[in-house]
């Protein structure tokens, strides 16, 4: 359990504020680090918080308003963090706030808008907090939202857009939140959808392409909505496809590939939407592939790896094609033994398309379709014995697993989000995928599945035939929920399996981080072993999840053997 932020974390909060400004004086970093304020539970009074650890996600949020600007004195961070505004249960009313803990994910959302901007003043900020439009079902009338609560998805993807470029005026940004084309059902005539609710995963894309670019102007998101390529079957023909609605998926992988680049430009689109290499069954020949649909599974991996770089050229999508098809041919075979491999999530390319929740056939036999009693093992996860939580956790599985692909799509997009590790926690992982919360996540929630191929009767070997890949990567993208059946998540997971671990259960660890989410096993009426994902605490949006892998997994993970690819190879 983490009790304080690592040196590293430090260092890099330090140099991040001084950015440009030289080393900064002993004396002044020991100052700044000594402040009451930024200890854990901090409320006002220094000696109440003496013994405490530093808040490291307070000080993340600092450092990050103060990038470049040296850092900031005692008097302004401690105004800024007893402004009643940022605190839980605030609606305008100071009264309501007294005696009330920061809002943890409000603050984090404001230090990505003046990310280098230093601490926001307090009328400003007061002004912002209080807009209508930023309350939840808020559709132009002021008035009636009066008593609603701040919409957190929404100001989450506002502080995207305006990341670094502090708050928006109230003008633009209702101006924003009344273009039609961001409603449900939107097809180009704004009358019709009048009375419809905001595309919350419409905005989310929105954001994702205009991260720290501002809040886009209408022409340019209608110009991008009314694509014909963006619809649903296009394969080229605008006409043929007039009447059908928004492809959903491909967006949302085209704003993974363009996030904080803008719109991209409806040239560059429809070449890479037209590339033959992109759809089903391309084997070479683009010619034998004209007429066949996009492959959503490849877009879907490409946009993974091509996050933020813009969309790729035809040269570089054959290249990434190339090499990935040659990845698949390891001579060397290296596996963990099964008996000892518990839980393990590390970083590969995503296909969220590919949630499995059939019984695919394994390389032995298929499950049996006899239903039987569903089953959910709380014993083994960190959920407590109480009636009610399990109660609600089996309400949420139930309505999980009765949405369709692309529902549970935007359901794990909803509440989770990669980026890249800075290295501050486990410098082993810098450069590496991690998963954050996307919004504030509440303690028991469930957020999503661990999506793979299901195996049976101790198959990693023959699975790694039927696949093409090396058992190396088959037992690294695994979970085995029972004795002789494992869940592979390689090439067809999804966001889950990224998640890192919050121990190596290593002696010399420090500061390892605190876990904050579990695995849960399930197993459905047909047999199905199903793994998902449960909040154990509250999750402030933004923050890192962490999950625990099991010490028998770095046990084995240790002490790897090799195995020939040899059918008549058993396993110890």
């Amino acid at each position: 359990m983490r009790t304080s932020p690592s040196t590293g974390a430090l260092v890099t909060h330090i140099s991040s504020m001084c950015n440009g400004k030289g080393l900064p004086d002993k004396a002044k970093v020991e100052a700044f680090l000594k402040l009451g304020c930024l200890k854990q539970g901090w409320q006002g009074v220094d000696e109440a918080v003496k013994d405490k650890p530093l808040d490291r996600a307070l000080v993340t949020n600092i450092s990050s308003m103060f990038c470049g600007k040296g850092l900031p004195e005692k008097a302004k961070v401690e105004a800024f963090l007893k402004l009643d505004c940022l605190k839980k249960g605030r609606q305008g009313i100071g009264k309501a706030a007294k005696g009330q803990v920061l809002n943890r994910a409000l603050v984090t959302r404001i230090s990505s808008m003046f990310n280098g901007k230093g601490l926001p003043g307090k009328t400003k900020l007061e002004a912002f907090l209080k807009l209508d439009c930023l309350k939840e079902g808020w559709q132009g009338i002021d008035e009636a939202v009066k008593d609603k609560p701040l919409d957190w998805a929404l100001v989450t993807h506002i502080s995207s857009m305006c990341h670094g470029k502090g708050l928006p005026e109230k003008t633009t940004l209702e101006a924003f939140l009344k273009l039609d084309c961001l409603k449900e059902g939107w097809q180009g005539i704004d009358g019709s959808v009048k009375d419809k609710p905001i595309d919350r995963g419409l905005v989310t894309s929105i954001s994702s392409f205009c991260n720290g670019r501002g809040l886009p102007e209408k022409a340019k998101v209608e110009a991008f909505l009314k694509l014909d390529c963006l619809k649903e079957g296009w394969l080229g023909d605008d006409r043929a496809v007039q009447d059908q609605p928004l492809n959903r998926a491909l967006i949302t992988s085209i704003s993974s590939m363009c996030n904080g680049k803008g719109f991209p430009e409806k040239a560059k689109m429809e070449a890479f939407l037209k590339l033959g290499c992109l759809k089903e069954g391309w084997q070479g020949d683009d010619e034998a592939v004209q007429d066949q649909p996009l492959n959503r599974a490849l877009i879907t991996s490409i946009s993974s790896m091509c996050n933020g770089k813009g969309l790729p050229e035809k040269a570089k999508v054959k290249a990434i094609l190339k090499q990935r098809s040659e990845s698949t041919q390891d001579d060397e075979i290296i596996v963990i033994k099964e008996e000892a491999t518990d839980l393990i999530s590390l970083p590969h390319r995503i296909n969220d398309q590919a949630p499995l929740w059939v019984a695919e056939p394994s390389v032995k036999r298929e499950v049996g379709d006899s239903r039987q009693r569903q089953t959910t093992f709380f014993s083994q996860s960190d959920i407590p014995n109480d009636r009610t939580i399990r109660k609600s956790i089996h309400e949420s599985i139930a309505k999980y697993q009765a949405l369709d692909n692309e529902q549970r799509q935007q359901y794990l997009q909803e509440r989770m989000s990669v980026q890249k590790h800075d290295g501050s926690i486990f410098s082993e992982l810098k450069g590496q995928e991690e998963v954050v919360a996307s919004r504030d996540i509440s303690q028991w929630e469930l957020l999503g599945h661990y999506a793979g191929k299901q195996y049976h009767d101790n198959t990693y070997q023959q699975g790694a035939r039927v696949m093409g890949a090396a058992l190396a990567n088959i037992d690294s993208y695994s979970f085995a929920p029972a004795h002789g059946v494992f869940i592979s998540g390689y090439r067809q997971g999804n966001i889950t399996s990224l998640i890192n671990a919050f121990s190596t259960y290593s002696d010399k660890e420090k500061n390892s981080p605190e876990q904050n989410v579990s695995f849960l096993r399930h197993r459905n009426q047909q047999g199905q072993w199903m793994v998902f994902i449960i909040a154990i605490k509250p999750i402030p949006a933004n923050e890192i999840l962490w999950i625990d892998y099991g010490e028998q997994y770095w046990q084995a993970a240790r002490a790897p053997i090799a195995i020939s690819d040899d059918n008549s190879e058993a396993f110890e």
